[in-house]
């Protein structure tokens, strides 16, 4: 039996559970992942194998399809693809998300494959309790999603020949998550299946069982086997179960929707066991996704631009127009260059016109409750105390943020120093935000990064600036070893307020007489980059349980939730 997946690197660790569970039902199985930002120097896998995108689609409409799309759709437009290319090599493929686990014995669902050709899974297979005029139910979770979940399917070559030709055809370019137009992703497209195609719904309730069709398979524990409406778990399909907070069973799973696990309960067991697994398989050592493939170049592609890219491609496929440039196969400039000339009345980050004087052009993400952000507004405030002439560019100043942070300090002008108060990881992208004008003189980037290697995937950052500037020594010796560039520490500057928060201690229920010790961290950063382990290590090695001291951990990120 075979089983499919498609990725990114940052959920390998999902993928490596997925596979050694399946292994564990079938030895004789076997397992691939298709990984989006595989490169060829990656280190192989010992429980799968991993194609590279180029081994499954052309160099080019690989790079067409990662620029028009994010990652969620990029990662469902290759399902067709990757089905007719395993195909090639066995008779019935499965695929599966790579957020599965199997706990039973899979291969009735091969032998239905090699029997009817297409295997499909209705979101639901019951109708849900709706009271007249009451609150949503399931049914109005899934309609926008689509009848089906393609979380799995099951083609084999007895499937009508012209099946995956016609999925992969579609999801080409209208793969797309709008589901006001009628779109999600793979899915709603599969609705059209049953006129089609001939096929098999498999409506077995321990089936790819997930959060929108538990409530009504009930999941319990007999004999040590995982059950789902008194019928043996094959495989759960953890959709959107963060394992760092497992009770909340998936941000898919809105609170409008009040299905939750009760604590203690064989499914609350069910999903905080699959969370461990994947914390053992190296969750917290890999980056947070990004919202698209950037591979080599870099550059964060916004969801406009992704759009008209897409736009512009379907003109000129029609005849009417050039294709337009792509990042990956022509470059980064000339695909910025043209989604500049494209752009219709979107901001950009433009100087008034006029001289060069001397001073300081600050860039930042002025208005982001965050840390970069927290660094740009001390540098704007120091700049301001030394007397410095200066410019203030917000890159978030149109973005829609939560938890918006005040910034009222806007200043124009065009100096002839910018600052990029923006990490490694987003220099380019703000670099390419920025008008020539802020461009051509002395680039400094501030940049931050807390563990002792600094990722060779930032190499790219170093030219956009002329030098680097950093908060400590130890973030000198890391950036330092990546780049020829000058990198300097810099102190940050220190803002005493005149009155701290006298209400902050009470809403903490914290003694006035109390020391306090408080840390920030970011559940959408790198985990070892925070290192919340070493706070609280370095904390009780420092204080002892009865010197009247405490420490606060301030945690955000993750939709703060």
């Amino acid at each position: 039996m075979v089983v499919v997946t498609a990725c990114t690197r940052n959920y390998l660790p999902r993928v490596r559970v997925l596979a050694r569970s399946f292994l564990e039902h079938v030895p004789e199985g076997r397992v691939t992942a298709l990984v989006l930002d595989a490169l060829a120097g990656d280190p192989p896998e010992p429980l799968f194998d991993v194609l590279l995108p180029e081994q499954v689609i052309s160099a080019q409409e690989f790079a067409r399809m990662a620029t028009a799309y994010d990652l969620v759709e990029l990662a469902t437009a290759v399902k067709p693809a990757l089905l007719m290319h395993m195909l090639g090599e066995a008779d019935a493929v499965h695929f599966v998300d790579p957020d599965v686990r199997f706990h039973g014995d899979p291969r009735f669902l091969d032998d239905l494959a090699r029997g009817h050709g297409i295997i499909l899974t209705p979101h639901l297979t019951h109708p849900p309790a709706r009271r007249r005029g009451g609150g949503p139910g399931g049914e109005d979770v899934v309609l926008p999603a689509g009848v089906f979940n393609l979380g799995y399917i099951g083609v084999s070559r007895a499937a009508d020949p012209r099946f995956l030709t016609w999925w992969n055809d579609r999801l080409a370019r209208d793969c797309l998550n709008d589901t006001a137009s009628a779109r999600f992703v793979d899915q709603r497209w599969i609705d059209l299946v049953p006129g089609y195609f001939a096929h098999h719904i498999e409506r077995h309730p321990g089936v790819n069982i997930a959060w929108w069709n538990m409530p009504d398979r009930p999941v319990s524990r007999q004999d040590g086997r995982w059950m789902a409406a008194g019928q043996p778990i094959v495989f759960l399909h953890a959709s959107g179960v963060d394992v760092h907070a497992p009770r909340g069973l998936s941000r898919h799973h809105s609170d409008e929707h009040a299905f939750q696990p009760q604590p203690h309960s064989p499914l609350a067991e069910l999903i905080a066991d699959y969370a461990a697994d994947v914390v053992a398989a190296g969750h917290d050592s890999l980056p947070p996704p990004e919202p698209g493939l950037r591979r080599a170049t870099g550059l964060h592609i916004t969801p406009d631009e992704r759009r008209r890219y897409r736009a512009a491609l379907l003109r000129h496929e029609r005849g009417n127009g050039p294709e337009p440039p792509n990042p990956f196969t022509d470059g980064v400039d000339p695909f910025t260059r043209w989604a500049d000339a494209s752009r219709a009345g979107e901001a950009t980050l433009v100087p008034p016109r006029g001289p060069r004087a001397r001073g300081v052009n600050l860039v930042g993400h002025f208005s982001a409750p965050s840390g970069v952000g927290m660094a740009a507004r001390l540098i704007a405030q120091a700049l301001e105390a030394a007397g410095v002439p200066h410019s203030t560019y917000d890159l978030d100043r149109d973005a829609t943020i939560r938890h918006r942070v005040p910034w009222n300090d806007v200043r124009p002008g065009l100096f002839d120093s910018t600052v990029l108060c923006v990490n490694a990881d987003g220099a380019l992208n703000a670099n390419h935000r920025l008008h020539p004008d802020l461009r051509s003189c002395t680039r400094v980037g501030i940049w931050w990064w807390e563990t002792e290697n600094f990722p060779d995937r930032f190499d790219d950052a170093f030219s956009v600036v002329d030098e680097v500037w950093t908060g400590s020594e130890f973030t000198r010796r890391a950036i330092a070893a990546r780049s020829d560039r000058p990198v300097r520490v810099i102190p940050m500057p220190v803002v005493v307020t005149p009155q701290p928060d006298p209400g902050i201690r009470a809403r903490l229920d914290i003694d006035d007489r109390a020391f306090m010790v408080a840390a920030v961290i970011s559940l959408d950063s790198v985990f070892e980059r925070k290192n919340p382990i070493g706070v609280i290590d370095a904390y009780r090695g420092a204080f002892a349980p009865d010197e009247g001291c405490v420490l606060v951990l301030k945690v955000t990120g993750h939709d703060d939730g």
